[in-house]
């Protein structure tokens, strides 16, 4: 029976800190070099944060631009996400952004994201879609589960349960197999550590540099008030 493995990288609840998106950059990039076999990059929601100046000012958009140059593969927006956004700043974000993201069909974004790797066709659903039947090209469904502990793999309906990693990214190793139908199915996991993040990349500091003077006009635009401090929070 042939099988297959897919290390998966994840960050939930990052609520703005584009000042740790350098860094963590390095443990990104430290735990794809680890890995042996095709590695999926994902966030799981939460990545933006009313509080942070930049998310304000750009209707939760700002820490999703820094994710697509970081390399992400697929995003999810979460309940709170979609509850601040309007459908206006989700048109906005589908048009300026290449990054696969899902969330709620009320917001025009679609329920259910997918990426092909490794020969396998991995998927990730918002948790502010309502569950649906997986497709038989689907052969993993990821779902943020906010309230849990631990990943948590169901089998037979190919669908692996992910909470927010303990440190800001957390990793996964899925193993996959074919059943008698020849179609794959996820069969076992086994979490795996990853690095504290480190020195700041320089080009992803640069990322987040032009992504908060992106927001200062955004912000002129719309009339708000300015932000004046250093950090990432006003």
């Amino acid at each position: 029976m042939a099988a297959t493995e897919i290390t998966l990288l994840y960050t939930a609840c990052l609520a703005g800190r584009l000042d740790l998106l350098p860094r963590l950059f390095g443990s990104i990039q430290a735990a794809r070099a680890a890995s042996a076999g095709p590695v999926i990059l994902l966030d799981l929601g939460g990545s933006c944060h009313p509080a942070a100046w930049e998310c304000a000012a750009t209707e939760g958009r700002a820490a999703l631009f820094v994710l697509e140059a970081m390399g992400y593969d697929l995003a999810c927006l979460s309940v709170d996400d979609c509850q601040r956004m309007s459908r206006d700043a989700a048109r906005r974000l589908q048009e300026n952004i290449r990054l696969p993201i899902c969330g709620a069909a009320e917001l025009g974004l679609p329920p259910v994201v997918s990426v092909e790797v490794g020969g396998q066709r991995i998927a990730c659903q918002s948790p502010a879609a309502p569950q649906a039947a997986i497709p038989p090209e689907i052969s993993l469904l990821i779902r943020p589960d906010e309230g849990g502990h631990a990943p948590r793999l169901e089998s037979a309906a190919r669908t692996l349960w992910l909470p927010p990693p303990d440190g800001a990214l957390g990793a996964v190793a899925v193993s996959l197999a074919q059943d008698d139908a020849d179609r794959w199915r996820p069969a076992a996991i086994a979490p795996s550590a990853v690095a504290a993040p480190g020195r700041a990349d320089p080009v992803i500091a640069a990322t987040v540099a032009f992504v908060r003077d992106e927001a200062q006009l955004y912000r002129r635009r719309l009339g708000q008030p300015q932000h004046t401090g250093q950090g990432g929070r006003s």
